[in-house]
């Protein structure tokens, strides 16, 4: 998985080949270029980029509150998760991506 990175555009786009992602920046760059003839560099020029994403934040468990009568007087359940402001309760951790093709 690539990305490409534009602070004034799309902001963070996801691309399938490198290709995508390069063209996404380099469109992200002609645009400030086009900007800054006439009025200057905006401060957001040295942000734009792309790369290759090495890992990305992916949910690993998701629970759905359990029935009322499941729960004790202080709204937890028997594995001690606390259900007072929640309906679900999810866990996402950082996971690798698989590798890109070039």
């Amino acid at each position: 998985m690539w990305f490409s990175y534009d602070p004034n555009g799309d902001g963070m786009v996801f691309h399938v080949t490198h290709e995508a992602a390069q063209k996404a920046a380099s469109k992200a760059f002609d645009a400030e270029l086009d900007y800054a003839r006439d009025s200057g560099w905006t401060d957001e020029v040295g942000q734009i980029c792309w790369g290759v994403v090495k890992e990305r934040v992916s949910e690993t468990l998701r629970k759905t509150k359990p029935p009322q009568e499941q729960l004790d007087a202080y709204g937890y359940d028997e594995d001690g998760q606390n259900w007072n402001h929640f309906d679900e309760y999810v866990e996402c951790q950082l996971l690798p991506v698989d590798a890109p093709e070039e």
